[in-house]
């Protein structure tokens, strides 16, 4: 459990109350203030019980339970949040191995072939192929298989 849920339990059952009612009013200058009486000419509302501190001691077992069940349910909820992110990169990560395996082994099925294969330089001519450059590209392509193909 965090220091952070401790530490909430833990004021909350320290927590001391005043039998006053408080009240929220604004002043001429836009300012809130609160306060246990209201000022003459100020309009104010009056703060409910749930806004106060609880009593020391006036905790019951029943509300601590519905508080921790409160507590590991938000905490439960976190984890499955992140348990989903996390399924969620690795099937990214799946779909990018898939992809890279499934264009190299076309690729080298290609360079296999000992077809001609060439590219287009920027004046739209045909650049082919040498032997040198296709066996470096098969070599290549053969390392991506073996990282990314099952």
């Amino acid at each position: 459990m965090s220091s952070h849920i401790l530490l909430f339990l833990l004021l909350l059952l320290t927590a001391t109350a005043s039998d006053a009612r408080v009240f929220k009013w604004v002043d001429s200058n836009g300012e809130t203030h609160y306060s246990e009486a209201v000022p003459k000419d100020q309009q104010a509302l009056e703060m409910h019980e749930s806004s106060a501190p609880v009593p020391a001691g006036s905790v019951d077992a029943n509300h601590t339970d519905t508080m921790m069940q409160q507590l590991e349910s938000a905490e439960a909820a976190r984890k499955a949040r992140n348990e989903a992110q996390q399924k969620e990169a690795e099937e990214r990560q799946a779909a990018i191995k898939n992809y890279r395996c499934t264009h190299a082994k076309h690729d080298l099925h290609i360079l296999q072939q000992q077809v001609p294969v060439y590219s287009l330089n920027d004046k739209g001519e045909r650049v082919y192929v040498d032997d040198d450059k296709r066996a470096q590209d098969i070599k290549e392509l053969s390392d991506v298989i073996a990282d990314n193909c099952e």
